[in-house]
């Protein structure tokens, strides 16, 4: 295991691989018909870069010059590929790349973080009058290059390697 972050050993063999990833995307994510929610994330690569003929074509000077350095983040030809599922979620939300931010409270993790503490958990605890301080609440995060998937539960999720 490459990581060695508070919280690392008490990770099952499938969340360290996902740790360990080097880049990695989210394939999809659904609310299945039964309930709950799930989210896949895949192994990613670094993709081929611009060939000489289309620099040739792209009209913006800025554009050009990003795209003979720079390479796509594509999911690779066999990825490894884990479905994270959730029973029951009070909430979710998927935020862009663009618009993400550090997580702000205390977690553990890389491409998916585990919150002992969040603005999202002092949410829920203040304004959901369902939870109190008693009732076990789970913020979890499944964060990739692409975007990154934030669950509220009051369930354990689970992980599991598809291929």
């Amino acid at each position: 295991m490459r990581f060695a972050s508070p919280g690392y050993d008490t990770m099952t063999q499938v969340e360290a691989e996902v740790q360990d990833l080097g880049m990695a995307l989210i394939h999809s994510y659904a609310e299945p018909e039964d309930g709950g929610f799930v989210v896949m994330l895949a192994e990613a690569v670094s993709g081929p870069r611009a060939s000489a003929e289309e620099l040739a074509t792209e009209m913006n000077d800025i554009l050009r010059d990003i795209k003979a350095v720079a390479s796509p983040t594509i999911i690779s030809a066999e990825p490894k590929l884990y479905m994270f599922t959730w029973r029951s979620v009070i909430a979710f939300m998927v935020m862009d790349e663009l618009r993400r931010h550090f997580p702000r409270g205390v977690s553990t993790g890389r491409w998916f973080r585990r919150f002992s503490s969040s603005p999202l958990l002092d949410y829920a605890r203040t304004n959901i009058f369902l939870y109190d301080d008693v009732t076990p609440l789970h913020h979890t995060r499944v964060g990739a290059i692409d975007r990154h998937v934030d669950v509220l539960s009051d369930v354990e999720l689970t992980i599991e390697r598809i291929r």
